[in-house]
């Protein structure tokens, strides 16, 4: 169908909130299969997990199946995901010179309109340069061999390369967790940071260095060793922090020789005698005091060109921005190391091992009495490299040696039982089908009891097996015999009751017994206190009679005295009743009733077999005369569908669309008030069969409602057509079935 197709994103999210639905979408489709709905990360399948209802406009909403994908109602923590989703594919191809329709064209610019947004949706959410970048920009990846397991980086134009990652924090380690490969954690005995290099459950305890799993792990961060070196580096600090403090108290120290030599000369200028003396003095004294001044501050300068305190790289000139001199020092922040300049190289060079190094030197010293050993035993060594493959081989089944070690008394046993073991070995065949039913030996051997108790009932299963066919038989109809065994008290109640066939009155204390008496062909019953023969023989003769014995000829009189009435009683019927009833034969009744016989009746007074079928088919005083026709065909009772005049019009039931049959049957035809047209019922629905809203204009103009009301499904097979604008009642819809198309122009 033609509908608008907004600029909108092809794609909404909600979350499950709520529940079930329905979850609307904004954007146009042509059919329910043009979506793809997600639960979480999971796509639905139409029908199974979700329903589709469509607007006429093209937009509709979804609402979730629970059972299936959706184990249970969403709630606020899932995510619904409706997305456009229509298969690109063109259906449609207009040939040289052939038709072209406008839904046809509309259709196709739809699809189109439709397909280019999925697309610029998809785009919308890919990783992509900017606009603006430069045209020499390329985002191609690099191939998937090179970037597996590697992370995404930008190279210095900004194209896409492979960066490393470091880790994932997986926080303090602990035992009992599973780590993977470049898991990051902490020893929180030293604050060394691992990371791990071969997937394993921990295990153990701190520090990971001495854990069983050590080699599982490389340290990334020596925080031991790096605390260690920032106090060294606080101290050195601190000692150039001193010779600074002590070079201020000399140049103080000079200050004040310069400002007694001032007070000298003050002197000096009162006394006279003194003064070329004092002068002399005073001047020596500046002299000193000026030269300790200019001592304490090169000293100082000295210490400042010679450590440059602490620096995250090599610098390459000192604090005062002048070239870098032989032997100056600085702790280097990134690698946690001290540093000396050899000028002769121009080359820094670190006075402290790094991090890993002294874990290295840490573990070799620690070791040392080892190493020792291994040297005093270099051939040795030597002759293990040269049989490394050897080694590793024993190395690979070092869990099967252990385990050997472990039972070496038992390898001594089976050492002495040689004999045992070659009589077992010849009896693998046997061994080997033991082991095929290793579970019924297994079996048989937890119900070891039960195999004494079987044994211990050999002759009785013996018997069993003797009488199996009988066992076969209750076993083919245990149906019966469970309903003998659910109905217990009822045989028991009639074994009591019926107890067979004699020759002679059997003994019994149950009133109401039955017996059958095989010498006279007789059945009896107890009465309490002795056997009376049953009213009837077995032909079926009467053999008692109130009182009577033997075989008895019943009359009409022993009838009506079991009746307690007489049938027929002259005072209430009349003398003609008495005569038919009395009437010996048909034939005299007939005479009686006056019909004569079909030998004196003419043919013509018996109705044909036609008319035997014709009044087979009559009115019948149960029928529904609203559904007589007369013989031209033309409907005549009062109650049903009439006739104005012979050149009139057939009056219609007529009622609103509530006023409808409520199970109408197919054929059923009827005037809609609300819609003011004819409509008939096809065994699926109501339809428009012309007349009011029909043709009009001498059949030029067709008119169609431009409300609906109720709820109406295009089946299977239909499509439908109509003029819009169309308005949609609240609470009614228009349901398309997947492949059928309503048109609204």
């Amino acid at each position: 169908m033609a509908i608008d197709i907004s600029s909108t994103t092809r794609r909404i999210v909600y979350t499950g909130s709520a529940g079930v639905g329905p979850y609307a979408f904004n954007f146009e489709v042509l059919a329910q299969t043009d979506i793809a709905v997600y639960f979480n990360t999971t796509e639905l399948t139409l029908t199974t997990d979700y329903t589709v209802s469509l607007d006429v406009d093209g937009t509709g909403s979804v609402t979730i199946v629970t059972g299936s994908s959706v184990p249970s109602t969403p709630t606020a923590s899932d995510r619904i995901t409706i997305v456009g989703d229509r298969t690109i594919a063109r259906s449609t191809d207009f040939t040289t010179g052939g038709p072209l329709f406008a839904t046809s064209l509309n259709d196709e610019f739809d699809s189109q309109t439709i397909f280019v947004q999925q697309v610029l949706e998809q785009s919308d959410r890919s990783l992509r340069a900017p606009n603006t970048d430069p045209t020499t920009i390329n985002m191609t990846l690099p191939l998937n061999t090179i970037r597996a397991n590697k992370t995404l980086a930008f190279d210095a134009d900004g194209n896409p390369t492979t960066g490393e990652i470091v880790g994932n924090w997986r926080g303090d380690w602990a035992a009992g967790e599973d780590y993977v490969k470049r898991d990051l954690v902490k020893d929180t005995t030293n604050n060394n940071v691992y990371i791990c290099v071969t997937a394993h459950t921990s295990s153990g305890s701190l520090p990971i260095s001495s854990n069983a799993d050590a080699a599982k792990w490389d340290l990334m961060v020596d925080a031991a060793s790096a605390t260690a070196s920032a106090a060294a580096a606080a101290a050195s600090e601190a000692a150039a922090a001193t010779s600074e403090s002590n070079a201020a108290t000399s140049e103080s120290n000079a200050a004040t020789s310069a400002s007694n030599a001032s007070t000298s000369a003050s002197n000096a200028s009162t006394s006279a005698s003194n003064a070329s003396t004092s002068a002399s003095n005073a001047s020596t004294s500046a002299s000193n005091a000026a030269a300790s001044e200019s001592a304490a501050a090169a000293y100082v300068d000295n210490f400042d060109d010679t450590y440059l305190g602490a620096k995250a790289s090599n610098p390459t000139v000192d604090n005062d921005g002048d070239p870098l001199q032989d032997g100056a020092l600085y702790f280097d922040t990134t690698n946690d190391v001290m540093k000396v300049y050899d000028l002769g190289t121009t080359t820094w060079y670190q006075l402290t091992p790094t991090v890993s190094n002294q874990t290295n030197i840490n573990t070799v010293a620690g070791i040392s009495s080892d190493v020792t050993t291994v040297a005093g035993i270099s051939s040795n060594v030597t002759t293990v490299s040269g049989i490394a493959s050897d080694v590793t081989t024993v190395a690979a089944d070092g869990t099967d040696i252990g385990t050997v070690a472990g039972i070496s008394a038992n390898v001594t046993t089976v050492a002495g039982n040689t004999s045992n073991i070659n009589t077992v070995a010849t009896n693998n065949a046997n061994i080997t089908t033991v082991a095929g039913i290793s579970g019924n030996v297994t079996t048989v051997a937890g119900i070891s009891a039960d195999v004494s108790a079987v044994a211990a009932d050999a002759t009785d299963i013996g018997t069993v097996a003797t009488n199996i066919a009988n066992v076969n038989s209750v076993g083919t109809n245990i149906a019966s015999v469970n309903t003998v065994a659910t109905n217990v008290t009822d045989v028991v109640t009639f074994a009591t009751t019926y107890l067979g066939a004699f020759s002679s009155a059997p003994s019994t204390s149950v009133t109401g017994a039955l017996y059958y008496n095989t010498s006279s062909n007789q059945l009896y019953v107890w009465n309490g206190s002795a056997w009376d023969a049953a009213a009837f023989s077995v032909s079926g003769t009467v053999t008692s009679f109130n009182t009577r014995t033997g075989a008895v000829t019943l009359s009409s009189a022993d009838v009506t005295g079991a009746l307690t009435y007489t049938p027929y009683d002259a005072a209430n019927v009349s003398a003609f009743g008495g005569t038919l009833i009395d009437d010996a034969d048909a034939a005299t009744a007939r005479t009686t009733l006056g019909l004569g016989t079909a030998a004196t009746t003419a043919s013509s007074d018996y109705a044909t077999s036609a008319q035997g079928t014709l009044a087979d088919s009559a009115v019948q005083p149960s029928d529904n005369v609203s559904t007589l026709t007369n013989d031209s065909g033309y409907l005549t009772s009062t109650t049903g569908v009439t006739k104005t005049a012979s050149t009139g019009s057939g009056v219609l039931p007529a009622g609103t669309t509530a006023q409808r049959d409520g199970s109408p049957a197919a054929g059923y035809i009827r005037f809609n008030s609300d819609d003011t047209s004819f409509e008939g019922y096809d065994g699926s629905a109501w339809g428009s069969i012309g007349g009011g809203g029909g043709a009009s204009a001498g059949g030029a103009i067709y008119e169609n409602n431009d409300t609906i009301t109720s709820s109406y499904t295009i089946a299977a097979g239909k499509n439908g057509h109509s003029v819009g604008p169309i308005t949609i009642s609240s609470g009614a819809a228009v349901t398309i079935t997947s492949g059928q198309r309503w048109v609204v122009a």
